[in-house]
């Protein structure tokens, strides 16, 4: 789980809806305190924290039944996997349990959406469409604030779903842009920090990458793909971080980089990938760059 900075998120998210420390804090703080809290001088109190972030639109799930996020996980990963009906198994047991808070009703229907969209079960607009209504279920203006505004690592996250759905088809390639570098503001604001923070942040970029080298911006692609390689090597190992790495090696390869180097780096890449039991990795390299090996 990530963790937040209180008083970065309080002064972000005034800013970007444009009011003063005075209207924020009437009938909650003094403005003094206010000052403190985001200058990080005062210790954040709880009750005080949820009452200015609800007044700024701030949404921040705090789940702690432990099956619920055990299932969660399980369904992303099937729905990673391309794996439907574990998928299915796992949003049927998320329905059976979950109740009407903001964050259950938010994750079944953007998971359902891309689950249904892998079967062709809806097109890519309905799958736009629907997530981009289970997002404004918290965040409502979210396309509409010129600011960096501290949306929460689960409202990034699903960011970051509306954007790949938006790459889907080309029409909709500008939006999957913006979003995408939307969420990279946000997370270069160090509101939030951890390890999940900095695999989404991999996982971003090389989203990002694609896209643009599938719009043929080449320079730039080429220029994020390389930059994403070094940051994936200092990173911790996981699934993000190999995934930037092959698609960082594919976008490479697209725009004829030095094939050699290549080569040795995808079949290092293959090698991790089979120490760490990840054959969908695997198999996903030996298919991508089967005319270098």
């Amino acid at each position: 789980m990530p963790y937040y900075d209180a008083g970065k998120i309080l002064k972000l998210a005034r800013r970007a809806r444009k009011i003063t420390q005075g209207e924020l804090c009437r009938d909650i703080c003094a403005v003094e305190t206010l000052s403190r809290m985001e200058t990080g001088k005062r210790s954040i109190n709880y009750s005080v924290f949820r009452q200015l972030a609800e007044r700024l639109g701030c949404f921040y799930p705090n789940e702690t039944d432990p099956h619920w996020n055990l299932l969660c996980e399980k369904c992303d990963t099937a729905i990673r996997n391309y794996n439907h009906s574990e998928a299915e198994k796992r949003l049927s047991q998320l329905k059976h349990i979950s109740s009407d808070i903001p964050a259950h009703i938010q994750f079944i229907m953007i998971m359902e959406a891309i689950n249904h969209f892998g079967q062709n079960r809806i097109t890519a607009s309905e799958k736009c469409d629907i997530i981009d209504r289970a997002i404004r279920i918290t965040a409502p203006d979210y396309d509409q604030l010129e600011d960096i505004f501290p949306w929460s690592y689960e409202e990034c996250r699903y960011l970051m779903n509306l954007a790949n759905a938006y790459g889907d088809y080309d029409s909709k390639s500008e939006k999957a842009v913006s979003l995408y570098h939307t969420i990279l503001r946000c997370i270069d604001s160090k509101y939030m920090f951890g390890k999940d923070v900095d695999d989404l942040r991999l996982r971003v970029t090389f989203d990002l990458c694609y896209t643009i080298s599938d719009a043929g911006q080449r320079t730039d692609a080429v220029a994020i793909a390389n930059d994403l390689l070094e940051s994936s090597v200092l990173a911790d190992s996981g699934w993000g971080v190999s995934c930037a790495i092959s698609e960082s090696l594919w976008v490479l390869h697209k725009t004829g980089s030095d094939p050699e180097k290549l080569r040795y780096s995808v079949r290092m890449l293959i090698y991790l990938a089979i120490a760490t039991n990840c054959p969908l990795l695997e198999n996903n390299l030996r298919r991508q760059f089967a005319d270098l090996l």
